[in-house]
């Protein structure tokens, strides 16, 4: 098998190739900002935001305008559940499988840096197939299905959280931290928004939240009263929210207009000036979205994603609740009245102001490792 990939170390400039998986885009983000300038990078993750929705992601089009060599890899999940979907997923995964060793096969990468998921599985199996090395980064509190498995097969482990050590050999596992985007941290563009009102900011991930849109739709006239609201919906063509909000927005005053924003995506050159001028969020609460609102102390009103694996976003908006700064509300218990009333509630919120502890090292720890295993070396962390 060695004799197949005959892995070329001499590439651009004498840099090692990493493949990377998409998937978990702020901290795939975070590392590509640091090694950019050390390796050749190769990413593979998903063209389309749903599978049978061929909006183009925000994954697809980031890594369109770096100029960063991208693969589409089909949805193949695995489910604990029996599902109408179990059956379907599990049948295309072997296709997913021989996809993943083509691509490694012409690409030839020297290791494969993945962020796990559904993406992460078939690219994993098919690099441990032809002996290249894996790292694997673990965001949440707790690993899934896929992490486990790929966590079996990588020679390094990077954990976020200390409660996720248990789940993976010891020997092989590294507390790094999470890695944030650096654009958070810094206004590079700011919007064309000039308003004396708080502002309120409606995020419900790349792919936007459907229920959350609707409902918003429904409160919109009363917040606009005292709110300036940026809503990102995403660009879902199976409900055209974008569309619709926009449509919406024709309907509004002159007055409740001009306090009203609507993009499909907020995009990394607006995020530093989002985060710091908005005084209150609207969000899911993925992982790299809460702890973003961390370590930033931003209020906000969290809707877990009620299907995440094993309630990760549940537990996730648990620990941003704890931390004082704000709630959550359940998405099957969303209705106008009670989400209007919760956003009011968190927003009049008296919060301790504390400075942020987040150090940005955890980037640097990723790709420190992940660049050591590519020439096969003992990294010093």
């Amino acid at each position: 098998m060695r004799g197949i990939l005959a892995r070329q170390h001499m590439k651009k400039e004498d840099q090692p190739k990493i493949l990377l998986t998409g998937g978990h885009l702020s901290p795939l983000l975070a590392v590509v900002s640091k090694l950019q300038e050390e390796a050749e990078l190769v990413v593979v993750g998903r063209r389309y935001t749903f599978e049978a929705d061929k909006t183009e992601s925000l994954e697809y089009k980031t890594f369109q305008e770096r100029h960063i060599p991208f693969y589409n890899l089909p949805n193949a999940r695995l489910q604990r559940k029996l599902t109408r979907y179990t059956i379907p997923s599990l049948m295309r995964f072997p296709y997913s499988f021989q996809k993943a060793l083509s691509i490694l096969k012409k690409e030839k990468p020297d290791v494969v840096l993945t962020f796990g998921g559904y993406v992460g599985l078939p690219v994993s199996l098919a690099a441990s197939v032809l002996k290249i090395p894996i790292v694997l980064h673990e965001q949440t509190q707790k690993a899934g299905l896929s992490n486990k498995i790929i966590g079996k097969l990588a020679q390094k482990i990077c954990i976020s959280h200390e409660s996720s050590k248990h789940y993976f050999d010891p020997k092989k596992t590294v507390l790094t931290g999470n890695p944030l985007r650096p654009e958070i941290f810094t206004v590079e563009s700011r919007m064309d928004i000039k308003t004396a009102k708080p502002i309120l900011c409606v995020m419900g991930g790349s792919a936007g939240s459907h229920r959350v849109n609707m409902y918003m739709k429904d409160i919109l006239r009363e917040l606009l009263d005292t709110f300036y609201v940026i809503h990102q919906t995403g660009d879902a063509q199976e409900y055209k929210d974008y569309d619709a909000l926009l449509e919406f927005k024709k309907s509004l005053n002159e007055k409740a207009q001009e306090s009203y924003t609507v993009v499909k995506f907020i995009g990394n050159e607006y995020i530093g000036w989002v985060y710091k001028n908005t005084d209150m969020f609207v969000a899911r609460s993925g992982a790299n979205t809460v702890q973003e609102l961390l370590v930033l102390q931003k209020k906000a009103l969290l809707s877990p994603l009620a299907y995440s694996q094993g309630s990760e976003q549940l537990e996730n908006a648990q620990l941003y609740k704890n931390s004082g700064l704000g709630s959550y509300i359940l998405e099957a218990d969303i209705d106008s009245q009670k989400l209007y009333n919760e956003i009011l509630s968190v927003y009049k919120r008296k919060v301790d102001s504390r400075s942020s502890v987040y150090k940005d090292e955890a980037a640097d720890k990723i790709s420190q490792i992940v660049l050591s295993s590519a020439h096969h070396e003992k990294a010093v962390i």
